[in-house]
């Protein structure tokens, strides 16, 4: 029989199907850790950084201080009623301008100097005053003074200068450009036009209407706005130099040294000058010094109040920042560097919470139990705890914070 052979030899079929990587096995599993790990430490993050808080408004009581305390510069430290105070003098100057307000009719005549000649003769000619000078339009001068006019000199005549004032009040008299004066008392002597007279310079100052004057008022305004300037001047000079202290109006002393008016009451002038120089002297206490002052006497009131109802409390104390007072002047010396003023003061008080053991009490506590028991403090007014929503109880004593306000 023939035998019928396959073109290939037999051998053992291998399985189709290929086996899966252990390498991405392994991505897996590091994959999965990876994710775990993240998500483990936002959880500890989130849980680590979970805000429970509680804000505590302690019920308060108000003190009230009200005595008169004396200010002296003999004491370094604060004594029973008494403050330390120190004196701090300024010197202020100034001249100031000011516009007069009054007004008056005015009245003034024109004013001028004539040269007058003698050429009549080599002898001198004397005037007497109030000799009359007539301009060549006819306005009529009067010398202020005698004169004598030297004589002549061959051709030259003899010269000199006088003094005229106009007979008249007004603008009529004044005048602008040179002009010849002849003498009228020398009419129908010889003298008559040899002995005579110019101006050289205008002849000015003839005015009548209302002009400006000085009243009392304008410089009783002007003291009172100097004065006023000078010690604001000063006030802000000590206050700038001295920052720490107290300074007030009631605790000053004022000397006016030096002041005078120029031009003076009742002239005619437009503005007037005001000159003054004063010294002042400020009694000034430190603000820390009267804060101290006042917690101490607080304190005092408050020192035998042990009544800590609760060991989660402390002692009674002052909430020092709800602090306010006012004063007013009793009396005062300030050259002798004292003075008396009434404090109206007053501050709150509170029983201070110790929350290292306020915590440790409320920690683990179901919310509604914690909050139950901590409105049922006599020393607390109100509590707010802000927290997540979904969370039952308190956390641990070092999760939990407490804020406490008074407003």
């Amino acid at each position: 029989m023939k035998k019928i052979y396959d073109i290939f030899p037999p051998s053992k079929r291998e399985d189709s199907v290929v086996p899966r990587s252990t390498r991405t096995i392994k991505s897996k599993k590091i994959g999965i850790v990876f994710g775990l790990v993240i998500i483990a430490f936002f959880a500890f993050t989130y849980f680590s950084t979970l805000k429970f808080e509680i804000n505590i408004w302690p019920e308060t009581e108000k003190l009230n201080y009200n005595n008169t305390v004396k200010l002296s510069t003999e004491y370094l430290h604060i004594e029973d009623d008494i403050i330390p105070a120190k004196v701090f003098t300024i010197t202020k100057e100034e001249k100031r301008d000011f516009s007069s307000s009054g007004k008056s009719v005015e009245e003034k005549k024109a004013e001028g100097v004539l040269k007058v000649y003698n050429d009549y003769s080599e002898k001198s000619q004397t005037l007497i005053a109030e000799t009359r000078f007539v301009s060549a339009d006819g306005k009529l001068f009067r010398s202020t003074e005698k004169i004598v006019v030297p004589g002549k000199s061959g051709d030259v005549p003899g010269v000199t200068e006088v003094l005229v004032r106009a007979v008249e009040a007004g603008e009529d008299y004044n005048i602008e450009k040179k002009t010849n004066f002849s003498i009228p008392g020398l009419q129908g002597t010889a003298m008559f036009g040899s002995i005579y007279a110019e101006n050289e310079t205008p002849i000015t100052g003839g005015f009548i209407g209302e002009a400006p004057k000085i009243v009392e008022d304008d410089v009783i305004s002007a003291k009172e706005i100097l004065f006023d300037s000078l010690v604001a001047e000063a006030k802000k000079e000590v206050e700038r130099n001295f920052p720490k202290f107290i300074f007030d109006d009631d605790l000053t002393d004022i000397v006016i040294i030096e002041e005078s008016v120029e031009p003076e009451v009742g002239e005619n002038y437009e503005s007037f000058s005001y000159d003054m120089k004063i010294e002042v002297s400020f009694l000034g206490f430190e603000e820390e010094d009267m804060q101290k002052f006042l917690e101490r006497s607080f304190l005092a009131q408050i020192k035998n109040d042990t009544n800590v109802i609760d060991i989660a409390f402390s002692p009674r104390d002052i909430w020092s920042e709800s602090m306010v007072y006012e004063y007013s002047l009793d009396s005062k010396n300030i050259s002798s560097g004292e003075a008396s003023i009434l404090i109206n003061a007053s501050v709150l008080s509170y029983f201070p919470i110790r929350e290292d053991l306020l915590k440790k009490e409320i920690a683990g506590m179901d919310l509604e139990q914690a909050e139950m028991m901590l409105k049922d403090y006599q020393n607390i007014e109100k509590i707010s705890i802000q927290t997540k929503s979904w969370m039952r109880k308190v956390p641990s004593a070092d999760k939990i914070n407490i804020v406490i306000n008074f407003e």
